[in-house]
């Protein structure tokens, strides 16, 4: 399917579903990636350098990420 043949909601869905979302092993896999260094951040940096406070933020973060 491509974006020209969507003729409808149901069919920009299954679309946005299978070409625009990442699939589910992604994010599992930058999460796997991401949660590390957040720990690491918040707990393993000099407190003279430490953070306040680490955000996920972006479209990962907010579970919006696009291939």
């Amino acid at each position: 399917m491509d974006i020209y043949s969507i003729g409808d909601e149901r069919t920009l869905n299954e679309f946005i579903e299978d070409t625009v979302k990442p699939d589910t092993e992604t994010l599992q896999r930058n999460n796997a990636m991401l949660d590390p260094l957040v720990h690491f951040l918040q707990n393993n940096v000099p407190q003279r350098l430490r953070p306040r406070r680490v955000i996920q933020v972006g479209s990962f973060g907010k579970g919006t990420a696009v291939r």
